[in-house]
């Protein structure tokens, strides 16, 4: 029986190199590498008084054996991610993905390919920082993702559970459900979706969800068309019966920039009445903005200010210790995260002796440890001259924006206010890279796993203390300063 299962495991993982079972509907699509050029000319849905235009196809790219690649990523996750070395962390269906992983790169295909079943394999993980597999392009230092170089439409759209909706002009979700998207019906897309993006928690499903329905290369990977006329075209199909053709942009870092993960890191703050707003819509750095930052906050406590917002609606994470020095400014304390630490020839310990989180620990300690433990305590909070913070956060708040606000609410200086984020308050942080000889994908396993100072609070979602639409949270947050004595 044992030896039934495994061939037909072995046969089932070279078709799916192939195609892709649709468990929603039972049909088998085309998923094949997207870079092939289509030439079937009959649509795969009805199109009505939709134009049809010719498929748009990728580069043909040449094949290639990354096997021996594919076995040296296995084996640096294994050797560094934090999972492998704390008890209970390892997720169920690890051991299949990797089986299968290492079976289908045996077979020789393309870099786009090896790509996406790399990318498949590390979603495994569940950990929402490692769902993103790097092709490093030399532009201005800048990381690419293989799912920003390609095509989005214009409009975007945001997923409520197992739904989709058009966000409107003003950043709000509309009452317009999207059926399919070039042919691609929701719940295939969904389920496609949902296996080549890793995530924390249900938000962060709903999030990849949102961003990625609106990608050429998850819709074609859905088994869905991209038209061609000029510009890159796709149907989206509603509820309502309404067919629209939606333009799709390239998003090639040499035409494309997205101000929130690119210097200069830009902060703001600003005094409304008897509050300061801080707005952290970047990257969490440290450098000159953090220091003017500090400064602008002591010189208000001095000044006897004592209310504060933090806007992390759009903080998509950086380093730690830039929120760490935002609550100190404030005479704040902030609860003690516990930490695991996986120490490897891989990572460079030096970084971390010495780091404040480790000064309790001997250098020989931690050069001859294999796993360092650092326990949290919430009752390290202290907030002396008793100021009162709001953090703003949105499902677009992730890793140490996250931890920001987790300290905020666990050391009970104030309200979450907003909507949930898409990190876990316990999650992972400080990262270890390799590249791929022949691919140059950027692998990037954290070795060190965070746990949520409040060990009674859910440790794999962030639930605000006052629940509402993101965009209406500064508004609350303001209100509710207002009511304070």
């Amino acid at each position: 029986m044992k030896n039934f299962r495994r061939l037909f495991m072995i046969f089932a993982a070279v078709f799916l190199v192939a195609c892709d079972y649709d468990e929603l509907t039972g049909d088998v699509g085309y998923v094949g590498d997207i870079t092939e050029v289509l030439t079937d000319p009959a649509p795969p849905y009805e199109v009505g008084t939709v134009p049809v235009f010719p498929y748009f196809a990728r580069p043909e790219q040449p094949l290639q054996d990354f096997h021996p690649e594919a076995f040296q990523i296995v084996s640096f996750l294994e050797a560094t991610h934090a999972n492998f070395a704390v008890d209970g962390r390892i997720p169920a269906g690890y051991d299949n993905a990797r089986d299968e992983y290492l079976l289908i790169t045996q077979n020789y295909m393309t870099h786009t390919e090896f790509t996406l079943q790399t990318q498949r394999f590390l979603a495994s993980m569940n950990d929402g920082h490692l769902s993103r597999t790097f092709l490093m392009i030399d532009w201005e230092n800048f990381q690419q993702t293989l799912f920003q170089d390609g095509y989005f439409t214009e409009s975007t759209f945001l997923a409520r559970g197992d739904r989709l909706f058009l966000v409107g002009d003003d950043g709000r979700i509309t009452d317009r459900e999207v059926m399919s998207i070039g042919g691609a019906l929701v719940p295939h897309l969904f389920h496609t979706i949902d296996t080549y993006f890793g995530r924390y928690n249900e938000t962060g499903r709903e999030r990849a969800r949102g961003r990625y329905a609106a990608s050429e290369l998850m819709v074609r990977r859905a088994g869905g068309r991209v038209g061609y006329d000029v510009r890159v075209f796709v149907e989206v199909v509603f509820r309502d019966g309404e067919s629209l053709v939606m333009p799709m942009h390239s998003l090639h870092p040499t035409r494309y920039r997205d101000p929130s993960i690119q210097p200069p890191y830009h902060v703001r703050h600003e005094m409304v009445g008897d509050v300061m707003v801080i707005a952290l819509p970047a990257v969490l750095q440290l450098g000159p903005n953090l220091d003017e930052l500090v400064i602008a906050i002591e010189n208000a406590i001095a000044e006897g200010i004592r209310k504060f917002i933090l806007d992390l609606r759009s903080t998509p994470g950086g380093n730690t210790h830039f929120g760490d020095a935002v609550l100190r400014a404030m005479g704040i304390t902030p609860p003690a995260h516990g930490k695991y630490l996986r120490v490897s020839p891989y990572m460079h310990i030096d970084g971390f002796i010495g780091m404040r989180y480790f000064s309790h620990l001997s250098e020989d300690y931690m050069r001859n440890s294999t796993l360092i433990y650092v326990p949290r305590n919430q009752a390290a909070a202290a907030n002396p001259y008793g100021v009162t913070v709001a953090a703003l956060t949105s499902p677009r708040t992730f890793s140490g924006g996250t931890t920001l606000a987790v300290e905020v609410q666990d050391g009970g200086f104030g309200p979450v206010i907003g909507e949930p984020s898409a990190t876990a308050p316990t999650g992972y942080g400080w990262g270890t890279n390799m590249f791929g000889p022949l691919s140059d994908l950027q692998i990037r396993p954290h070795v060190s796993l965070y746990l949520r100072p409040d060990p009674s609070a859910d440790q794999l979602t962030l639930h605000p203390d006052i629940l509402v639409d993101e965009q209406d949270a500064l508004e609350v947050a303001l209100d509710f300063m207002a009511n304070l004595p």
